[in-house]
Order: structure tokens, then C-alpha cells, then sequence
């Protein structure tokens, strides 16, 4: 099945957000019908597809072929390599998942937090934390921010005098290697300040835990329970996740979140994207299922209180 319409129009609204030469070739044939492809046996709705093959085919283009991704459009290669690695793609793209969670979506959320907890010890239980870049930046705000011009954009806002929380713990089902993180982030600038992110964190640390354990059943997990038993204000954190797993698995991850929190006196910290079909996507985050910020992009880059 194609699903041609709905593949061009996302393509169009995030268009902005991809190289040039990318938005020429997603409407070549070839690439509709692998995205169709992925659809039909992932389960992934158009949009997600989309960006996965994206990062995928730039996954396999510098692991595979070795060479940087700007190397493909000055090599006109991108439908030769497409077609070349039609397979590969497919069944790399209809497994992985976008896991990038950059660093910067940190900032809203110890703005949050210090306004919510204020001087409470904090523990934050990530779902779908990828790599644990938020966490480390939750962690560890000021020696961060004390290298911000390698890490961040100069525009990006901070969090006003962000105080750090007390423990991480960032759950996924599978934590990404590097050239995965890397490949997830088409502009060069970015993927400049996330290798230099990246070389720094501090990888042991007692605070710090990034685990591999499916978010569905997470309450149940010995570690989440052993963490919740402990004296801390509880935090379950979800950054951007809900569109990659579907109205209906949302809904049930929606009811354990809702049900461990009421539980065990825990917030739930989300952050969101609506996707309108007659306008722009826009972003929020979430406190207990109320929005309380808009956001301007995923990123994270700046932000507005809609309520304290």
C-alpha cells in the first residue's frame, strides 16, 4: 500500500528541519515505496517513518559506505545508494526508533522542576531515554553549562539559576550506539555540539543509571522500585515519545504512568507534540497531564510558562 499523501504532506510541514537536497528526492517513487514499506510491517505512522528512513539512510551511508552524509549530495548518490540498499533500509528502519533525546530539552524541565519541587531531593525516571543526554544535563547543569557555547546553539535559553536533581534513572528497550545518536541529527552544526557533548560526560557516576528494559511494565521493574522506595520526590519523564508508539499502546503506557505516580505519590513530567493536519506541529510540556509550557520547537530551544 502507498501511502503517498500522507508521506508528501508530513515531508512538507518539517520540511524546514531536513537538507534541501532531501526534500527533492522524498517525492522520487523509490523512496515512496520504501516508506510504504516500513509503514506496513513497523506499524510506524507516516511521519516517524519518514524521519527514521532519513536517519537510517544516513546511518548506512557513513557506516556502511564511509563517507560523511554531505558527501551524498555532492555525489548525487542518494537514489543510487536508496536503491542499492532498499533491503537494508527497510529492515533497519522498520527496528530502530528516532532516540537522539538531545541535551537541550534538559533546560524547560529544571525550570520545572525548580518551581514544582523547589528544594526537595529529586529522582527522575526517564522512559525511552536513549542515550540519557536530558539526564546527564539534570544531573549536572552547572559543570555543563560552564561549556555551553560546545554543547549549544548561542540563542538557546537556560533555565534561570537551574539546580540539579539527585538521581537519574533513564529506561529503553535498546540504548543506541553513538553512530546511531549521531546519525538521528541532519544539521552539521548539531552534530558538532553532540560529539562534543558526548566526549565529555562523565560515563560512572553513582547518580547516573541507564538501563535496557521495555517502558511497558516499567512500575514493576526491580530497579524502579527499588528507586521509589527511597526519600525522593519521584519524577516519571517522557520526552517525546508518545508519537512513536500510537494512540493505542500510548493510552495503556498513559494508565501505568498515571497509576504508578498515584501510587507512589509521583509527577509525571512530559513533553509533547501536537500534529494538526491544518496548522504547525507545536510543542509542550506537561505537569500531571496539564500544559503548563509551549514550547518553540523539539529542541527546546525557548519556551513560555502557561501557567505556574
Amino acid at each position: 500500500m502507498s501511502y503517498e499523501v500522507e508521506i508528501l504532506d508530513f515531508a512538507g510541514r518539517i520540511s524546514n528541519k531536513l537538507p534541501a537536497f532531501i526534500n527533492v528526492q522524498l517525492k522520487e517513487g523509490p523512496v515512496i515505496d520504501i516508506i510504504s514499506r516500513v509503514i506496513d510491517k513497523s506499524g510506524k505512522s507516516p511521519g516517524d517513518a519518514l524521519i527514521v528512513f532519513v536517519s537510517v539512510v544516513k546511518y548506512l551511508w557513513e557506516t556502511v559506505g564511509g563517507m560523511a552524509f554531505a558527501e551524498m549530495e555532492k555525489r548525487d548518490a542518494f537514489l543510487e545508494f536508496v536503491t542499492a540498499q532498499r533491503d537494508s533500509i527497510i529492515d533497519s528502519a522498520v527496528q530502530k526508533r528516532m532516540q537522539v533525546n538531545v541535551a537541550s530539552r534538559a533546560f524547560p524541565l529544571l525550570d520545572v522542576i525548580n518551581k514544582k519541587a523547589k528544594n526537595l531531593p529529586v529522582a527522575v525516571i526517564e522512559l525511552g531515554a536513549s542515550y540519557g543526554l536530558i539526564g546527564w544535563t539534570l544531573l549536572e547543569p552547572a559543570k555543563i553549562l560552564a561549556k555551553r557555547d560546545l554543547y549549544f546553539s548561542p540563542g538557546q535559553k537556560i533555565a534561570p539559576n537551574p539546580r540539579p536533581i539527585d538521581h537519574y534513572l533513564g529506561l529503553d528497550i535498546v540504548i543506541p550506539d553513538v553512530d546511531w545518536l549521531l546519525a538521528c541529527l541532519y544539521n552539521p552544526t548539531f552534530e558538532t555540539y553532540l560529539r562534543n557533548f558526548l566526549k565529555d560526560i562523565p560515563y560512572e557516576t553513582e547518580k547516573f543509571n541507564l538501563m535496557e528494559t521495555d517502558a511497558f511494565g516499567f512500575s514493576d521493574f526491580e530497579p524502579v522500585k527499588k528507586l521509589a522506595s527511597q526519600p525522593f520526590t519521584l519524577i516519571v519523564l517522557t520526552s517525546f515519545m508518545f508519537f512513536q508508539i500510537g494512540e493505542e499502546k500510548g493510552k495503556v503506557l498513559k494508565e501505568e504512568i498515571t497509576k504508578f505516580t498515584e501510587s507512589w505519590g509521583a509527577y509525571w513530567l512530559n513533553q509533547a507534540v501536537t500534529h494538526p493536519p491544518d496548522r504547525e506541529e507545536r510543542f509542550f510540556v506537561e505537569w500531571n497531564g496539564e500544559r503548563i509550557i509551549e514550547l518553540t520547537d523539539s529542541i527546546c530551544s525557548d519556551w513560555k510558562w502557561l501557567t505556574g
